[in-house]
């Protein structure tokens, strides 16, 4: 080993490394036996392609030349495409329509009918109905430059005959909506809303309603009176999801902790018939967060396994965990993964589907086999296969440095938190009474934060001898 300052290491780790063929993993989602995920790639001027990995197949690509998933709602985006069965439909990045590339065929067909003004329609964060007749997403409309956009819910039809048609509206009048989902009954809608001045990880309210279509070819879908399950200016709500037995969950930051809460499908069923309120119970509790502030669309950090389970990722001090809660409740059981960074959780088969990252590995989409008894020696581990693996770098794990937690002081008797990725290269090591340059990162916000997972950019600074804090938030 070759003793040299700090800072003048040499590295396999370079610029052009960092930037060849990197991809962004974006959401997953999980079709019969097939699993489909999106990919940013830089390499195509920012496209956003789905792949979709068939057993025993392999992963192709699924969009064809001039479409990319991407939505523009929010600016910031997330959830701009839905899965029923081998369907697909998304938010095409070019000019912001609704397209349906039904199983079997390679072209795209438009549901929604092209804006007065390009982009001023832009759609997200949909779901399909049980019977695949409808999409039901949020529609963000610009009606004037110098005019607040109008969030709303609505309703488009996966099959027309002739041109598309006008989406159906369905939820109106407040400031922002997100995650509209439709109970397995196809009766009941859920959302999420806020208004100014409140930030959705602030304050937000979950809503339901009943819902009725008419299953005529050309008819409509009706939703009756809202109904405020949770939520308000001091609590903030998000992810709702339908259990099989038509039960809602959600996650609500109401104990300071973002964790799970249960309304039974009975309580559901006299709030939206009687507006009875309902009973939001805890589901496990635990001093940790398993929400996350809602910025981008679709955030999933749990899901409902097939055995009634909830797989759910947790994280404290800034690092993802996995744990599962029992179907008939109890506490919640950690277990052991290859991962510190998690997105995207969704059942699939027997297990779940993740996108997952660690400090040595870029993110990778994972299939999970969920153990149901801990181990011999008493351990509960995931075993993770991935189907769509990191990049091959060619570099060792044992040039990669590995971030520690820290908590500092800051100002007005606060603590502030962050990762700490100390120098770190085999080849080389410092003179005894020297200290390494330190460099100090600062996340974009507001929701952003340090991710304990491969950053290549970092590992450029730290395979040459420099220390780096990646800053996190408050929290």
């Amino acid at each position: 080993m070759t003793t040299a300052p700090f800072g003048s290491w040499s590295s396999p780790i370079t610029t052009d490394l960092i930037v060849s063929k990197s991809v962004s993993i974006g959401e997953v989602f999980v079709g019969g036996n097939d699993v489909w995920w999106s990919e940013a790639r830089p390499e195509e001027g920012g496209r956003v392609q789905l792949v979709r990995h068939h057993p025993g197949g392999g992963a192709v690509d699924v969009l064809p030349e001039g479409f990319g998933a991407r939505t523009r709602v929010h600016e910031y985006g997330g959830g701009a495409w839905w899965l029923h069965g081998s369907d697909v439909v998304f938010v095409n990045w070019a000019d912001q329509r609704l397209y349906r590339l039904a199983a079997g065929t390679s072209t795209p067909t438009p549901l929604t009918p092209e804006p007065a003004d390009r982009h001023s329609d832009r759609y997200a964060d949909g779901r399909f109905t049980a019977d695949g007749r409808w999409v039901v997403c949020v529609r963000e409309r610009h009606e004037s430059a110098d005019a607040e956009p109008i969030n709303e819910i609505v309703a488009v039809r996966v099959h027309h005959n002739g041109e598309p048609a006008e989406p159906v509206v369905l939820v109106s009048g407040s400031d922002f909506v997100a995650a509209p989902r439709v109970n397995p009954s196809g009766n009941v809608l859920t959302w999420f809303r806020w208004n100014h001045p409140d930030m959705p990880w602030d304050g937000t309210e979950l809503c339901v309603a009943s819902m009725y279509d008419d299953q005529s070819d050309d008819g409509q879908i009706v939703v009756g009176d809202t109904r405020v399950v949770a939520g308000g200016r001091d609590e903030s709500i998000t992810q709702p999801e339908w259990a099989p037995d038509g039960s809602l969950l959600f996650i609500s930051d109401r104990t300071d902790w973002w964790n799970l809460y249960r309304v039974s499908a009975d309580a559901v069923h006299e709030l939206v018939a009687n507006g009875v309120a309902a009973e939001a119970l805890p589901i496990a509790p635990v001093d940790a967060e398993i929400g996350v502030p809602h910025w981008v669309f679709d955030n999933s950090r749990y899901a409902i396994l097939a055995d009634g389970r909830i797989l759910v990722a947790w994280f404290r001090l800034g690092i993802d965990h996995l744990g599962v809660i029992p179907a008939g409740g109890g506490a919640m059981v950690p277990l052991e993964s290859p991962f510190t960074a998690l997105s995207s959780v969704r059942a699939f088969g027997y297990g779940a589907v993740v996108v997952g990252a660690s400090p040595t590995s870029e993110a990778v989409v994972a299939v999970l086999d969920i153990p149901s008894k801990p181990d011999i020696d008493g351990s509960t581990s995931v075993l993770s296969a991935p189907l769509r693996p990191a990049r091959d770098l060619g570099v060792g794990i044992e040039w990669y440095s590995t971030p520690e937690p820290i908590t500092f002081a800051t100002s007005g008797d606060r603590f502030a938190h962050g990762l700490y990725y100390p120098p770190t290269n085999p080849d080389f090591s410092a003179p005894d009474d020297e200290r390494a340059p330190l460099i100090v990162l600062s996340h974009g916000g507001p929701t952003s934060a340090a991710r304990p997972q491969l950053n290549l950019g970092v590992q450029f600074w730290t395979s040459r001898g420099f220390g780096v804090v990646d800053v996190n938030y408050g929290g």
